[in-house]
C-alpha cells in the first residue's frame, strides 16, 4: 500500500504518461492520495496522475486538486485504465480546474473492463476542456459489478463551464449492457459541446 498525504506536484512534466504521478499497480495494490495538489503538470496521458491497475486494486483520492494540468493525449487531470479484476476508484472532494486534453477527458479519463466500482462524491469540474469527447469526464465501463450493484455513482458532482470539441460538454459515458449508473445531486452549468450533448452523452450497450 502506498500513501500520498499533503504532497504537491507543481510544473511537473513527462514525455510519456503521468506528469505528476505514474502508478502501475499490480494485483492487490492500493494507492491512497489525500490532501494533494497537482498544478500545471503535463504528460501524454494523465497530465496530473496516471494509473494502470491490476486486479483488486483500490484507488481512493480525497481532498485533492488538479489545476491547469494538461495531456497531449487523454485525461488532462487523471487517467485510469484497468483490463480485468475487481476494485474501486473513489474521488471524494476533488477539484479539477482548467484542466485540458488534446483528445478525450479534459479533467478525468477512464477505461475499465473489469468489475470495478467508480464513485465521485462532492467533486467539481470547472472550466475543463477537451478537443475530443468529455470536456470534464470521459469514461468507458464495459463490465458491471453485479446484478443489483451500481458500477458508477455520481453524488454532488458539479460541471461548470466545461467544453468539448466533440460530444459531451461535461460528461461522456459509455456503459456495457445491463450495467447500472446513478447520478444524483449532479449539476451541469454553462457546459457546451461542438457535437452532441452539451451537458452529457450516455451510451449503454
Amino acid at each position: 500500500q502506498w500513501i500520498f498525504t499533503g504532497s504537491k506536484f507543481v510544473d511537473c512534466e513527462a514525455s510519456d504518461d503521468g506528469g505528476g504521478v505514474c502508478a502501475v499497480l499490480a494485483d492487490g495494490a492500493h494507492l491512497n492520495m489525500t490532501g494533494c495538489e497537482f498544478t500545471s503538470c503535463k504528460a501524454r496521458n494523465g497530465g496530473g496522475y496516471y494509473a494502470s491497475v491490476g486486479k483488486n486494486v483500490k484507488i481512493p483520492v480525497e481532498d485533492t486538486s488538479f489545476t491547469t494540468c494538461h495531456s497531449s493525449g487523454s485525461g488532462g487531470g487523471v487517467y485510469v485504465t484497468q483490463e480485468d479484476g475487481t476494485g474501486f476508484v473513489n474521488m471524494t472532494n476533488v477539484t479539477y480546474t482548467q484542466c485540458t486534453a488534446d483528445e478525450n477527458g479534459g479533467g478525468f479519463w477512464a477505461s475499465i473492463a473489469a468489475s470495478t466500482s467508480v464513485n465521485f462524491t462532492e467533486t467539481t469540474f470547472d472550466e475543463c476542456e477537451s478537443t475530443g469527447n468529455g470536456g470534464g469526464v470521459y469514461m468507458s465501463m464495459t463490465q458491471g459489478t453485479g446484478v443489483n450493484a451500481y458500477s458508477l455513482i455520481f453524488n454532488k458532482v458539479y460541471f461548470t463551464s466545461t467544453s468539448a470539441g466533440g460530444d459531451g460538454g461535461g460528461l461522456y459515458l459509455t456503459l456495457g449492457q445491463a450495467m447500472k449508473a446513478r447520478l444524483f445531486s449532479t449539476a451541469f452549468t454553462s457546459t457546451q459541446s461542438v457535437g452532441s450533448g452539451g451537458g452529457a452523452v450516455i451510451k449503454v450497450g
